[in-house]
């Protein structure tokens, strides 16, 4: 696979700003773009599509063994310590509407998230939102979270390059 990524930060609370830098990367020809928003700017996002690879939606903060990892990863993330109004606020299931943009959401057999993928497409389909769904499987390696950063996989090349044509569909 030979898909060169952009990264690029958007940090102006002008919508129209920030979209024009996007459309200035799609225009250079760049095939991937991998962005960082700003909070400032939420509605931009109905100008996108967005992709969802291994996502945490179901955040849960408790003293259960099984939640350790996530009530101790909100621990130190979050600014607040995983506050009931900062968990309010990154409880992606609560936020998503009718307006929401084109996603891909893609998920795999070994993927400690897997259960989160399931329980965003159905809220996906119960808003109406357009979206593509994979789920990877691959009886040569164990496809785990966030799989698809692994260079070596075919698995990952495969994830990458679907992801990759969806955001082409997007943009023609």
């Amino acid at each position: 696979m030979n898909v060169e990524f952009i990264y690029t930060v958007l940090t102006q609370t002008d919508e129209a700003i920030n979209l024009t830098k996007i459309q200035e990367l799609i225009a250079a020809g760049a095939e991937g773009i991998i962005l960082t928003l700003d909070m400032g700017t939420p509605t931009i996002l109905a100008e996108c599509a967005i992709a969802l690879n291994c996502a945490a939606v179901l955040v849960v903060m408790s003293e259960r063994e099984e939640d350790f990892f996530f009530t101790s990863l909100m621990k130190d993330y979050l600014p607040d310590g995983g506050s009931e109004r900062e968990l309010n606020l990154i409880h992606t299931l609560d936020h998503i509407t009718e307006g929401f943009p084109p996603v891909f959401l893609m998920t795999a057999e070994e993927d400690l998230l897997k259960a989160d993928a399931m329980a965003l497409s159905k809220k996906l389909m119960e808003k109406n939102v357009p979206f593509v769904f994979r789920y990877y499987r691959s009886g040569e390696e164990k496809l785990g979270h966030v799989f698809h950063l692994n260079v070596r996989s075919r698995a990952a090349a495969l994830c990458n390059d679907e992801e990759c044509g969806f955001f082409r569909s997007m943009i023609q």
